[in-house]
């Protein structure tokens, strides 16, 4: 158990440092593990049929995957001790109004509106990106002042990349 969480455990890690904005997919039930899989995403697209369950209270366990990190921050603290305590399901519609899920799509438009969106993303400045992306994972744990030093430093950045030159210019 302690090899497949501290490999699990890496995975996420990466997955929540990379530079590249992350969308999910949520089809069908995400349960336990894959809850924290399906809302690492920056963009959560949940099908009209999915539902997530924290599921670990009902196997006698306590919260892994980043859940205990990653739900009071998405959705609150009430909200994640409802999932992770009382292992209460969470439908889609329900995850997109608390926070869990960006927006809830027909079952059978998923793929399609999963595709539009990574063109969309695509198609935007990768140092923005990366640098918005840091600044927001560390939010939580910063001082006011010091999130601001790092969105000076972070706009300096991403303002000498030839990205910002060409949207600039397109704007």
């Amino acid at each position: 158990l302690d090899a497949l969480i501290s490999g699990f455990h890496e995975a996420l890690l990466a997955l929540m440092q990379l530079e590249k904005p992350l969308v999910t997919l949520i089809n069908g039930p995400a349960a336990g593990a894959g809850v924290s899989l399906a809302v690492v995403g920056d963009v959560v697209l949940a099908a009209r049929s999915a539902s997530f369950l924290a599921a670990y209270a009902g196997v006698g366990l306590t919260a892994d995957g980043g859940s205990s990190w990653l739900l009071p921050r998405l959705i609150g603290l009430r909200q994640a001790q409802r999932m992770i305590l009382l292992n209460e399901p969470v439908g889609a519609e329900e995850a997109a109004q608390i926070g869990l899920a960006t927006r809830v799509v027909e079952d059978d438009g998923l793929a399609s509106e999963g595709r539009k969106l990574v063109r969309r993303l695509a198609a935007g400045s990768l140092p923005a990106f990366a640098g918005a992306r840091a600044l927001l994972r560390t939010s939580f744990e910063t001082s006011l002042e010091a999130q601001l030093a790092k969105e000076q430093t972070s706009m300096i950045v991403a303002a000498r990349t030839p990205e910002h030159a060409e949207g600039l210019a397109a704007f």
